[in-house]
């Protein structure tokens, strides 16, 4: 259940090679070898193996019939494409097969996702591996063929299925008849057969009119629902139609029910969408996301390809809140170029193929970092810092091709350390060890690699590395 039309391999073949060319192709980040990428799906340890499927259209850079692609990685940090996991090949699923999660159990791997039929109604379908190679589609798919009877059947997706105990749990996002988002729990002994057990509301419209892409993780004795709502109009700092955030609280295996704090946004860059807590890694919670949103512009796909991952991030529950890392493997990669303090402006070397990471520590005083600067400083990714408002700005409106605007977040107080990741065509900024994190595509012209910082602050650490692609 993994093959493409045989018509389009030419067309493939031309066009992976057109996308291998392009001067915006990522090191260090998963990405498509042709064609479209949007929501990770699948994200699991198997086999010895991360395992990281995706949203994909293998014959075009652009949304259409949508497959499941496939990479897996040794590290999580260097993907090596696999071939295409699922196909639209059944009634069920003939308008794509959309997003979804893993499990692992007797050592095979049960993949959930939605299939979208031609007319757009959507259910929930099971396929198995035993190599996490070769996927079967199981004969009595979907595994849940109509959603609860207050919800709109073509708005009812994105399976994530957990196992607690003895027993299986899965929530689907959702939209119901009033136009509300809302989560959907079913339960299940053996995977295969589903009863639902509650759903999840916010109680008003305020969260959007549909729930993405649900996750559900735990940490101790905490419970994190994460969600990408669509159409939120409450929460002033989610600006987008398309946007992900969290609640931590706690879910009650018994009844389903989630009792939680507030909402609070995953990422207040650009572009980070449709987050996914990669199952069976028994020591850390891990979060991957695409990299874009439906608002993202994609001049590669002028090369055949669009869309990428985040650098997966290690996830820790604080409170009510989440912090982020990058994820530890990322360090034997990183080699030292300059290491320099009582730095207050100047210029640094560039990044060889403009990536690697940059750290910094800088007094409480207005500052700037400018990233792949052109030599004529007219191009150039911001990142500023303004004390009298403890803010952090990441000003993409001179960062190349597609330049966009300026997206802000206040901290709680100054910044202590900033970690900045480049891999040629992103940035992804933690802040403060991980409170807050900053995520950009941006599509600098080739040349346009220099690092400059401006502004009063004396930087006590500026500490810059490139990337290894063979550590």
């Amino acid at each position: 259940m993994n093959r493409i039309n045989p018509d389009g391999q030419n067309n493939i073949a031309s066009m992976r090679k057109a996308a291998q060319a392009c001067a915006h192709r990522h090191l260090f980040h998963m990405m498509p070898p042709q064609g479209w990428t949007n929501d990770p799906n699948g994200f699991v340890y198997y086999s010895g193996s991360y395992h990281l499927f995706y949203q994909h259209n293998p014959y075009a850079a652009q949304f259409g019939i949508i497959h499941w692609g496939h990479a897996k990685s040794a590290d999580l940090v260097r993907w090596e494409p696999l071939p295409v996991a699922l196909a639209p090949d059944q009634p069920y699923d003939a308008g794509g097969c959309f997003s979804g999660s893993s499990v692992v159990h007797n050592g095979k791997l049960y993949v959930f996702y939605t299939g979208n039929d031609k007319d757009s109604i959507q259910t929930q379908c099971l396929a198995i591996s035993e190599d996490g190679l070769h996927f079967q589609k199981y004969e009595n798919n979907p595994v849940i063929a109509a959603p609860p009877e207050a919800v709109k059947p073509t708005q009812f997706r994105d399976p994530c299925v957990f196992r607690r105990g003895e027993r299986f749990y899965m929530v689907v996002g959702a939209e119901n008849k009033g136009c509300r988002g809302q989560v959907i729990v079913y339960i299940s002994d053996d995977l295969l057969n589903w009863s639902y057990l509650n759903t999840i509301t916010a109680g008003d419209d305020t969260l959007g009119y549909m729930w993405e892409c649900p996750n559900l993780f735990f940490q101790d004795d905490r419970a994190v629902l994460i969600l990408s709502p669509q159409g939120i109009t409450g929460y002033p700092q989610f600006n987008s139609s398309h946007d992900s955030g969290y609640f931590v609280g706690h879910f009650d295996e018994a009844t389903g029910a989630f009792t939680h704090g507030g909402f609070h946004k995953l990422d207040p860059g650009f572009d980070f969408y449709a987050p996914q807590i990669a199952a069976n890694i028994p020591d850390r919670s891990v979060i991957t996301a695409w990299m874009s949103t439906w608002e993202t512009p994609a001049p590669t796909s002028a090369h055949h390809w669009a869309g990428s991952m985040i650098l997966p991030r290690e996830v820790r529950v604080k409170g009510d809140r989440l912090l982020f890392a990058p994820v530890r493997e990322i360090e034997k990669y990183l080699k030292p170029v300059i290491a320099v303090g009582a730095v207050s402006g100047g210029e640094l070397p560039p990044l060889e193929a403009a990536a690697g990471r940059l750290r910094v520590s800088a007094e409480n005083k207005d500052f700037t970092i400018r990233l792949f600067c052109s030599a004529d400083g007219r191009e150039y990714t911001e990142i500023s810092y303004s004390a009298d408002i403890c803010a952090i700005n990441l000003d993409l409106s001179h960062s190349g091709e597609a330049a966009r605007g300026t997206r802000s977040v206040t901290l709680e107080y100054a910044p202590d350390i900033l970690d900045i990741y480049l891999d040629r065509s992103s940035v992804e900024v933690f802040i403060n060890g991980g409170e807050y994190v900053m995520t950009a595509r941006v599509f600098p012209h080739q040349g346009s690699s220099g690092i400059r910082i401006l502004g009063e602050a004396v930087f006590q650490n500026v500490s810059l590395w490139g990337f290894a692609v063979h550590p």
